[in-house]
């Protein structure tokens, strides 16, 4: 008779424990029923056994008292520092509330789960410290001008955790590192943007202010992301997105100095023609004191038998014309003329 009264007693607790994860599974993970409950079922069956032990000795109050222990033991629970789990419910696979570090940890064992997320194994944490997102080099990416590519290096910054959108974490699978998975992605379409937008004589002349304000847009580019996908971080106020270096590929360097080189040639050609121009100015000017500077120039060719006589009947400027003439007898003056 003891033992069906016990059992009894067992079954309308549990019961009621059922319906409040059924109806209130929120409420109840948060208000800790399930463990309220076990602990006034513990203490019942504890006086039913003090009690009967005035009269007939009787062992089922006292087996009853234990399984209510045990219950309360399995479900008690420990979360390492700086860390944070979630606990879902068995009956509607949601998500009913997270553990902290430091905290009242229990979760009820029968209807309850602690994990980091629904399909996550048991008894798993997730790491509340800042999580740190590096990038050594991204891929080859097209710049403003085409055909020249550029690629960003060391990229690093940290996320910190908001806490008041905590429970999204535990909603995706594979917490954190799914998320930096995303972001690092992210990190590769930002910057394919923003490099097709990019001259590469900035990226090799103007690098550091260019470096300044890609970090900046990096910066809100992140935070927005995560914003808008529901990802617990941030990069916070005081922290900053550190970019260590832009790399233009070979091709580029090999056309600027390609045109480097053409245009040392030319300024090299024109100074040489200017001083040919000068030593023409000054025959002209013994053959022809009072001529046009036009005039001398053409006097000094035809004296020196460059020019067919015949020049003097055709006209030159003396700023377009002539300086072309000049630079096309340069080579040949070079003999006639020693510096």
């Amino acid at each position: 008779m003891e033992f069906v009264y016990n059992l009894g007693t067992l079954i309308i607790l549990f019961l009621i424990l059922v319906i409040l994860k059924l109806i209130l599974p929120l409420v109840s993970y948060k208000m800790k029923t399930s463990l309220i409950i076990a602990i006034c079922g513990a203490i019942l069956f504890a006086a039913r056994f003090i009690y009967l032990l005035i009269g007939e000795f009787n062992l089922w109050p006292l087996i009853f008292c234990v399984i209510c222990c045990v219950f309360i033991y399995k479900g008690s629970k420990t979360v390492a520092f700086k860390t944070t789990t979630g606990v879902f419910s068995k009956i509607t696979q949601k998500y009913v509330g997270h553990m902290d570090q430091g905290s009242l940890n229990w979760a009820d064992p029968m209807f309850e789960v602690v994990t980091i997320n629904v399909d996550g194994s048991p008894n798993i944490s997730l790491d509340l410290q800042e999580l740190k997102i590096e990038v050594l080099s991204t891929p080859d990416m097209h710049t403003k001008v085409r055909g020249i590519r550029a690629k960003v290096k060391n990229i690093v910054f940290m996320l910190e955790i908001i806490e008041d959108e905590m429970p999204y974490l535990f909603e995706i699978e594979g917490g954190g590192e799914t998320i930096k998975k995303r972001i690092l992605s992210f990190i590769n379409l930002f910057f394919l943007d923003e490099i097709g937008k990019i001259d590469p004589v900035d990226l090799d002349e103007d690098k550091g202010e260019i470096l300044k304000k890609l970090a900046s847009r990096l910066k809100r580019s992140v935070n927005s992301f995560c914003k808008k996908n529901h990802y617990p971080y941030k990069i916070p106020n005081g922290s900053i997105a550190t970019i260590g270096d832009t790399e233009l590929e070979t091709k580029y360097y090999e056309v600027l100095a390609k045109k480097e080189f053409t245009k040392l040639e030319q300024d090299g050609f024109d100074v040489e023609a200017e001083r040919i121009r000068e030593r023409l100015l000054t025959l002209g000017n013994a053959l022809l004191p009072t001529a046009t500077d036009n005039e001398k120039l053409k006097a000094a060719m035809v004296a020196i038998k460059i020019t067919p006589k015949t020049i003097e009947e055709k006209t030159f400027g003396v700023n377009t014309e002539i300086s072309a003439l000049l630079k096309e007898l340069a080579d040949i003056l070079k003999n006639k003329f020693v510096p």
